[in-house]
């Protein structure tokens, strides 16, 4: 029942193997192998009592990333910037109620990411042997799930809302951004957003427009595109000349993007296409 209950709310807990304990004040087990969200680890399991009628069942593992596993999960453009293993620790806690039956796992996973390289630009990109932390935090309920992710200490931040439709799990709304807090866009978009000291359009363009990179493929391998861009550096490189103080504001359009740019040197509203050969 409980392995039922997790994968309708999004929780992938698969190939469980060893002893795990039932009893009327619930769950336990100790050094169990599983699969969470197709990552290989080692489970340990207790279910707390909690005040009136309430229990809260927590699990506990740690193992090693698969990376190719978790984007096929939780498709996000990230995961095409990332090579690598590196060792994790979850623990992912189910309350719930018998009077209101209602139940709201939380999932929080660490890791140094020692061991993975990050394929993006400037202070975002990080060589195998160097650690920094990266902390994802995940809210499930049979509506939502809102999984919320810090790298590096608010180097780039996420927050994603996943819903179901048709019984598939779909993007609804979404933002990454570089150098603070991601927020939830308050209409269905996926936004980047951020401030930059330096901006190098040639490696960051293949990032924000290009279809295959800056896309996720959701299920049936639906792209999931960036719709929206709020940025601003301090330089940029655009288009082979050097601009200063720059906000940019960015909306997808059919066949590209409607952008107003404000700097020092320039200020208007230019359209840009997909295709930059063109």
């Amino acid at each position: 029942e409980s392995k039922c209950l997790l994968r309708r709310l999004g929780v992938d807990l698969a190939k469980v193997k060893g002893k795990v304990n039932f009893s009327g004040k619930g769950l336990s087990a100790e050094a169990v192998r599983a699969e969470i969200m197709g990552q290989p680890g080692v489970l340990n399991i207790r279910t707390e009592e909690l005040p009136q009628d309430k229990s809260n069942i927590v699990f506990e593992a740690q193992g090693e990333t698969r990376l190719q596993a978790l984007s096929e999960r939780v498709s996000l453009m990230v995961f095409d910037h990332l090579e690598g293993e590196a060792a994790w620790w979850a623990k992912l806690e189910i309350p719930s109620s018998k009077s209101s039956g209602d139940v709201r796992p939380v999932l929080r996973v660490n890791s140094d990411l020692e061991g993975v390289v990050v394929g993006f630009p400037g202070s975002l990109a990080k060589d195998a042997e160097i650690s920094r932390n990266l902390e994802v935090f995940a809210e499930f309920s049979e509506a939502a799930t809102v999984w919320h992710v810090d790298y590096g200490e608010d180097v780039l931040t996420g927050v994603f809302e996943m819903t179901s439709q048709n019984g598939k799990s779909a993007l609804n709304r979404a933002e990454l951004y570089v150098g603070g807090d991601a927020v939830l866009p308050d209409e269905p978009s996926f936004r980047l957003a951020g401030m930059l000291d330096d901006f190098d359009s040639e490696q960051w363009w293949p990032i924000i427009f290009d279809e295959g990179e800056a896309s996720g493929k959701a299920e049936g391998d639906k792209p999931v595109v960036v719709t929206h861009l709020d940025f601003s550096f301090t330089q940029a490189e655009l288009f082979d000349q050097q601009f200063h103080e720059v906000a940019l504001q960015a909306q997808r359009i059919p066949g590209g993007w409607n952008a107003d740019v404000v700097s020092n040197e320039l200020v208007g509203n230019v359209k840009l296409p997909d295709d930059f050969n063109q």
